[in-house]
């Protein structure tokens, strides 16, 4: 990932307390996959997320992306079980491309935390950090 693109997972807030007693001020990766944080919980609204990004070229069928490599993205990652299905969601992961114009890049941010604050999400930022 290049120097002007920046991921955060996203968690929700109440697996995080459900996880953790709490909501912490760091979440290490190892912490986080120890968990199955999407696990009962409903998936992102499709619908809200193309209002913000075009569909991606699929590249897989345990992954849902829109967006672009080369800009702003959204990603749905499935597992799989013991015989290669693809079962429920497992990371949810969204990009953000500081290239872009000021005002594409904050009405972009400004539309995923609505969406994160509207679904009790918290992000993990690529530092550990957790943000609510």
């Amino acid at each position: 990932m290049a120097r002007w693109q920046y991921e955060y997972m996203l968690v929700p807030l109440v697996k995080l307390t459900e996880y953790l007693g709490q909501i912490p001020e760091t979440l290490s990766i190892d912490d986080y996959d120890r968990f199955s944080w999407w696990d009962g919980m409903p998936e992102p609204n499709v619908v809200e997320i193309e209002k913000l990004l075009p569909p991606a070229e699929k590249w897989s069928d345990a992954v849902k992306e829109w967006g672009s490599d080369n800009g702003n993205r959204f990603s749905l990652y499935y597992g799989r079980d013991e015989n290669d299905k693809v079962v429920g969601l497992s990371t949810v992961v969204v990009r953000i491309d500081l290239r872009r114009e000021f005002a594409e890049v904050r009405e972009f941010v400004e539309s995923i935390i609505a969406m994160a604050k509207e679904n009790a999400w918290g992000f993990r930022a690529e530092n550990s950090a957790v943000l609510e």
